[in-house]
């Protein structure tokens, strides 16, 4: 009977131990997040060593910390208007080009290693007596002349009806899509699109690099995958442009407009880096859709305020 209660004892701290070598290990990890090689606190690093050529950005983006906007949301679900929040969490941090996950030792990667703003997108709302839970990830290469595309695209929905899952990757020019869904015409299935476009999404994460590079009179682009998923379309590219408005005091207007499926898109953001984003709006025709506007903004290391005494925290985003 000893020997057994010492083996418990040494199986529960072993145990214990392990789950505690796990936590240190999350994905919010600050070396993680700012590698040694590209941390714009470095001082003893050249310029051309960092991820991108911009010094203001490299101070923004690279300084351990992410950006956590809340906005207040609007949407139209079933032809009628619901209030909800949503929140933006942008982020630097390192890809693996092969395998299109986050690396778990980037200095080990070589060449596999790219490093990416990602951005975390989350919607929740109610209709009647259920509601919604919505979240994107984007992973755009902070290198947008040689990755002229995001690498890789998650959304997934959930009400007390299901779960719908979709995941895009690029791969030999063109996204391979898999969906997962309860709904039969849906899923589960898999698909690749008719070559590569850019992502509906990406208007947010270019706008935060060089919303310059966006501008075009025609262009290919794949809708938002919230969009697909709640308005039953297909993933497809589609024919659209992209210009940039002044639009008062140090604010510019992004317009995404989509001519064939009379959609547009307009995302209003600081004409100066690092271009926060103030809010969107979604449009069928000449019909509102969606709408954010900016709640509240703020830099934290979230993934170490995961304890009891940082939920008060939630408080400086308004949630």
């Amino acid at each position: 009977m000893k020997n057994l209660f010492l083996a418990i004892i040494t199986i529960s701290t072993v145990g214990f131990w392990r789950c505690d070598n796990a936590n240190k290990s999350e994905i919010g990890n600050p070396k993680s997040l700012a590698p040694p090689q590209y941390n714009s606190q470095n001082s003893e690093k050249k310029a051309s060593e960092t991820p991108f050529s911009d010094p203001t950005f490299n101070a923004y983006w690279y300084a351990g910390k992410a950006e956590l906007c809340s906005y207040d949301y609007f949407i139209n679900r079933y032809d009628e208007p619901r209030k909800g929040y949503q929140v933006f969490v942008f982020v630097t941090e390192d890809l693996s080009k092969s395998k299109q996950v986050k690396l778990d030792d980037a200095g080990k990667a070589g060449d596999d290693r790219v490093p990416v703003l990602k951005l975390n997108a989350l919607q929740r709302f109610q209709t009647g007596i259920y509601d919604y839970s919505v979240m994107s990830s984007l992973f755009t290469p902070v290198d947008i002349n040689n990755f002229k595309h995001s690498l890789k695209a998650t959304t997934t929905v959930q009400d007390w009806c299901g779960h719908v899952f979709t995941q895009m990757n690029l791969k030999n020019d063109k996204y391979q899509v898999a969906q997962f869904s309860y709904f039969e015409s849906e899923g589960d299935k898999t698909s690749d699109t008719e070559g590569v476009a850019m992502l509906e999404d990406e208007v947010f994460t270019r706008l935060r690099i060089k919303p310059e590079s966006l501008v075009s009179n025609s262009v290919k682009i794949i809708p938002n995958l919230t969009y697909t998923r709640l308005r039953h379309k297909p993933i497809a590219p589609q024919n659209a442009s992209i210009e940039i408005k002044e639009n008062g005091k140090n604010l510019k207007t992004c317009i995404v407009n989509y001519p064939e499926i009379k959609r547009r898109l307009e995302v209003s953001f600081e004409a100066t880096s690092p271009y926060k984003i103030m809010g969107f709006k979604e449009f069928d025709g000449d019909k509102v859709m969606s709408e954010a506007k900016l709640k509240k903004s703020v830099m934290s290391a979230y993934w170490s305020e995961h304890d009891v005494k940082s939920e008060p925290l939630r408080t400086s985003l308004g949630l």
